[in-house]
C-alpha cells in the first residue's frame, strides 16, 4: 500500500499569523476577557484569532470557518495543534460573548495602541524613522496623513512645523494625480499657538515657487482619545467619515487667528462627542 501525502495549504494566513502575534492579539484578548483557563480546551484569543485569519483569507460564514482550517497547518499558525472540529461555531460564539462582554472597544483600543506602537498616553514606545509621516491612512476618497510629537512650547513649532509641512505636501503631490483629498493631523500633548498659526495659514512651496495650500489641523492627544474612545464606546469604530467631517468642521474656523482657532477646534471636538453620545 503506498503511502499518501496530506497537503496543507499556507498562503497568506502565515504572514497575517505573525501580525497577530506581534501586536500579542491572543495575549491582550486573554487579558481582557473573562474566562476559565482550566475548563476552555482553546482560550479565547485563540479562538478569536482563528476568527480574524478566516475573514482576511477565506471569509467563509461562522458556521463554516472549520472548513477553512481542514487544508491548514494549525501548528504553524498557533503553535499547537489545533482540530479543525474545536474551531465549530458554538466555541467561536461563546469567544465572541466573552469580547462583548469584555466591551470589545477596550479590546480593539489596547490592539490599536499595540499596533501603533504607543503607550496607555499615546506616547510612541520606539522614534519614528526619518524623512517621512509618522503614519498615513488612505480611505476611498481622501488620505490622513498623521503626524505625532512629544515637543511642547516655543520649541514644537520649530522642531514641527517645517517637516510636518513638507510630509503632507509631498503626499499631496503624490495622491492629487488621484484625485484623493490630504489632510494633515498634528497630535500633541499640548498644542503650541505658533505651531497653531503655522499650520492655520498652511501654505508650501514647491522648487518651482507654485503655492500649495495644506489642510493641517492640530488636536492634543486629550481630544483625539475622547473622540476615538468614544467613537468605538457608542458604534464599536471611529467612522472614518465621521473624522473627515470633523478635520473638515476644524478647518472652517481657520479663518480666526491661532488662539481663537483651538478654542474653535475643543468646541468641534465637544461638539462631536455630544452628538455621538446623543445616539445611545
Amino acid at each position: 500500500m503506498s503511502d499518501q501525502i496530506l497537503t496543507l495549504h499556507v498562503g497568506p494566513s502565515q504572514l497575517l499569523s505573525k501580525l497577530c502575534d506581534e501586536i500579542e492579539l491572543e495575549k491582550t484578548i486573554n487579558d481582557l476577557v473573562k474566562w476559565d483557563s482550566v475548563r476552555c480546551h482553546l482560550s479565547p484569543g485563540t479562538r478569536i484569532k482563528a476568527l480574524v485569519l478566516n475573514i482576511l483569507c477565506s471569509g467563509k460564514p461562522l458556521y463554516k470557518v472549520h472548513e477553512f482550517y481542514q487544508t491548514l497547518d494549525s501548528e504553524m499558525l498557533f503553535d499547537t495543534s489545533i482540530s479543525p472540529d474545536q474551531l465549530n461555531d458554538d466555541a467561536l460564539g461563546r469567544a465572541l460573548d466573552y469580547l462583548h462582554e469584555a466591551e470589545a472597544w477596550k479590546v480593539y483600543s489596547t490592539l490599536a495602541l499595540k499596533a501603533f506602537k504607543v503607550d496607555q498616553d499615546f506616547l510612541p514606545l520606539h522614534p519614528a524613522p526619518g524623512n517621512g509621516p509618522d503614519m498615513i491612512f488612505e480611505f476611498d476618497d481622501f488620505v490622513i496623513v498623521v503626524e505625532v510629537t512629544l515637543t511642547q512650547s516655543s520649541r514644537q513649532e520649530a522642531a514641527e512645523g517645517e517637516p510636518v509641512r513638507r510630509h503632507v505636501a509631498e503626499i499631496v503631490d503624490h495622491y492629487e494625480q488621484h484625485g484623493k483629498r490630504v489632510y494633515g493631523l498634528f497630535l500633541a500633548n499640548k498644542i503650541d499657538t505658533n505651531t497653531a498659526e503655522t499650520f492655520r495659514i498652511g501654505v508650501w512651496y514647491r522648487p518651482d515657487d507654485s503655492r500649495m495650500a495644506l489642510r493641517i489641523v492640530p488636536l492634543t492627544l486629550e481630544q483625539f482619545i475622547h473622540l476615538f474612545e468614544t467613537g468605538f464606546r457608542i458604534n464599536g469604530r471611529l467612522d472614518y467619515k465621521l473624522l473627515e467631517q470633523v478635520l473638515r468642521d476644524c478647518l472652517v474656523e481657520s479663518n480666526n487667528d491661532a488662539p481663537e482657532w483651538k478654542r474653535r477646534i475643543q468646541q468641534q471636538i465637544d461638539r462631536t462627542v455630544q452628538r455621538l453620545n446623543s445616539i445611545t
